[in-house]
């Protein structure tokens, strides 16, 4: 046996060095506030990620359920609602998603604060989940006229469906669900992100 190693050439050429990765080369030749993209309040900001439920039983005759999200009347606050959850209760139905958006007044309905925060930053002291500051609906109202921007249609004690929206709501906006035959009950969970646009 031979203690002795044999050497060659490449042995002693020194190893390539590890380029950096294609994302760290991409900043090198720019500042980041040359980027239009990175400036849009919309993609940039931390938001607070935000749910609200909505159980309404029937009504009555001539009457029809709404669950949905109102914004308080703030020109710096914008809520982006990602998804709706609708729950197939009672008989079959088509449930369509309505807004109410730039200046249409929105109908009065009954409501109250419990949209809760999902990311909370810390924990609290009051004994009660942090809300976000929005408007929750809740109502039994007649049918309510809005501008249909998504729709499900669930079957008579079925699986959830569930509603991709992506929908922005600036201040005094409101998005609501509801449903299109009348003395029927609602179950609907939305979710969705709040933040504020920053001066530019």
């Amino acid at each position: 046996m031979s203690f002795l190693r044999h050497f060659f050439p490449e042995d002693f050429a020194k190893p390539p060095r590890a380029a950096a990765s294609p994302r760290v080369r991409s900043f090198k030749g720019f500042a980041l506030g040359d980027v239009g993209a990175l400036q849009e309040p919309l993609l940039t900001l931390d938001p607070t990620y935000w749910c609200l439920t909505v159980v309404q039983a029937a009504g009555g005759v001539g009457t029809f359920g709404y669950g949905g999200v109102q914004t308080p009347d703030d020109p710096t606050l914008f809520v982006i609602v990602d998804e709706v959850v609708v729950d197939g209760r009672g008989l079959g139905d088509y449930i369509p998603v309505d807004v109410n958006v730039d200046g249409v007044v929105p109908p009065v309905l009954v409501n109250d604060q419990n949209v809760w925060v999902r990311n909370r930053r810390s924990k609290g002291t009051s004994g009660v989940a942090s809300k976000a500051g929005l408007i929750r609906i809740h109502d039994n109202p007649v049918l309510q006229v809005g501008t249909q921007i998504a729709h499900a249609l669930v079957t008579a004690n079925g699986p959830a469906q569930r509603i991709p929206v992506g929908y922005v709501l600036f201040g005094n906006e409101q998005l609501l669900v509801h449903n299109s035959t009348a003395n029927q009950p609602l179950d609907v969970t939305i979710y969705g992100r709040l933040s504020r646009l920053q001066a530019r």
